[in-house]
C-alpha cells in the first residue's frame, strides 16, 4: 500500500488468448487546492473515493463523481489526524482509516462512514481494529485486517456495520492474511505474506493461491473483485517496481495495465462494469486514473486511449478446501 507521499476452479488452465484491445484512462479530477489526489474505491455508479494531500502534508478523505463534485471529510482531525477513505458501495457506505500521520499501520484506526455522515470505529468484541480496511460490497460487507505492530503480522476479517463478523481463514500458515475485497457472491480476494506475498481467492470455501506469471516476480497483491469475476491487483518485481493488472476469470488470463509516462502502477478498486482505479507514479510524479478496459463498454468521458497489454495465461497455485461456503469462518 502506498500513501500519498481458478480462478474459479482448482485446475491449471492455459487457454488461447485474444489479441490486446484498446482501453481508456480517465484522469481523476484533483480535489481543489490539493497537491495530490489518490483514488482507491469505485462503486457501480462511478462514484470514487480516496484521499488527498494539502501543501502542509495533511491527508483527508473524499468521495464523489468523476466530474470532480466531491464531498471531503475527516474522521477526527484533532485526535487522529490524517484520513484515508478506501472503499465505497452503491448505497454510499465508505470504509477507511484515520491517524495516518503516525505512519504505523498498527495505529491506523479503521472506521465506517454511514450515509448520514456519521462515522464509527470498527471493532471486534469492542476491541478497535487497526491497519487497512478496504472494499465494501452492496450488502455492506467489507474486507479488512487487524495489524499487530509488534510482530508485523495481520489477521484478516470480514465486517459489517462497523463490526467484525467473521475471520478470513486460508487453511494454511501465513504470517499475515490481508483481505482487500469481497463481492456480492461472497468471494474474497487479497494476499498473504510469509517471506514474499502471494494473492489469494476464496470461492465456495476453496482458497486458491494466485501469482503473476513472470520470472522476475517477487510479490502479487490482489485488491478487489467485481461481481463478474474480474480481479484487480498489481505485482512487484525483484527490484520493487510495481505493475498493475487485472484478471479475467472467464478466460483465465492476466491482462497487464500500463500507464504511459510512469514506471510504477497499482490497480486498486473495481466496479461491476470493470472500471478500475489506478495510481501511477515515478520518482518525481504521481497521478490517479480510472481505467476502462473496453471503450465499447461506454467509458466515461475525458479519457485517453491506450492499448491493453498482451494477456497471459492464469496459473493457479495449490487449492485448499476450508469447509465453509463463504470461504471464511464466523466468530460470532
Amino acid at each position: 500500500m502506498h500513501s500519498l507521499r481458478g480462478l474459479k476452479s482448482a485446475v491449471f488452465l492455459a487457454l488461447g488468448l485474444s489479441s490486446a484491445q484498446a482501453a481508456t484512462l480517465i484522469p481523476v479530477v484533483p480535489v481543489p487546492g490539493s497537491t495530490a489526489t489518490l483514488v482507491i474505491g469505485i462503486n457501480d455508479n462511478n462514484v470514487i473515493t480516496g484521499s488527498y494531500e494539502m501543501a502542509d502534508g495533511s491527508e483527508h478523505g473524499f468521495f464523489g463523481t468523476l466530474d470532480g463534485s466531491y464531498t471531503t471529510f475527516d474522521f477526527d482531525e484533532i485526535n487522529f489526524p490524517g484520513t484515508q477513505a478506501r472503499g465505497i458501495n452503491n448505497k454510499g457506505l465508505v470504509t477507511g482509516f484515520a491517524n495516518t500521520v503516525q505512519g504505523d499501520l498498527g495505529q491506523f484506526w479503521q472506521f465506517e462512514r454511514f450515509v448520514d455522515g456519521s462515522m464509527k470505529r470498527v471493532t471486534d468484541h469492542s476491541v478497535p481494529q487497526a491497519g487497512v480496511i478496504n472494499g465494501i460490497n452492496t450488502k455492506g460487507v467489507f474486507a479488512g485486517e487487524n495489524y499487530n505492530s509488534n510482530d508485523r503480522s495481520a489477521t484478516g476479517y470480514l465486517g459489517k456495520k462497523a463490526k467484525v463478523v467473521s475471520t478470513v481463514d486460508l487453511g494454511f500458515a501465513a504470517n499475515s492474511v490481508r483481505p482487500r475485497g469481497v463481492n456480492d457472491s461472497g468471494d474474497v480476494v487479497g494476499y498473504f505474506t510469509n517471506a514474499t506475498s502471494s494473492g489469494f481467492l476464496i470461492h465456495n470455501g476453496v482458497v486458491s493461491q494466485i501469482d503473476y506469471p513472470d520470472p522476475n516476480r517477487r510479490d502479487t497483491l490482489l485488491e478487489g473483485e467485481n461481481n463478474r469475476g474480474v480481479i484487480a491487483g498489481y505485482w512487484k518485481d525483484l527490484s520493487g517496481v510495481q505493475y498493475a493488472f487485472y484478471i479475467d476469470t472467464k478466460t483465465n488470463s492476466f491482462v497487464p495495465i500500463a500507464v504511459p509516462g510512469f514506471t510504477d502502477a497499482e490497480a486498486l478498486g473495481i466496479n461491476s462494469a470493470g472500471l478500475i482505479t489506478l495510481q501511477a507514479f515515478s520518482d518525481s510524479s504521481f497521478a490517479s486514473y480510472v481505467y476502462c478496459p473496453k471503450p465499447k463498454r461506454k467509458c466515461p468521458a475525458g479519457g485517453i486511449d491506450v492499448p491493453d497489454g498482451s494477456p497471459r495465461p492464469a496459473v493457479l497455485g495449490a487449492a485448499v478446501k476450508i469447509g465453509t461456503e463463504e470461504g471464511h469462518r464466523t466468530n460470532r
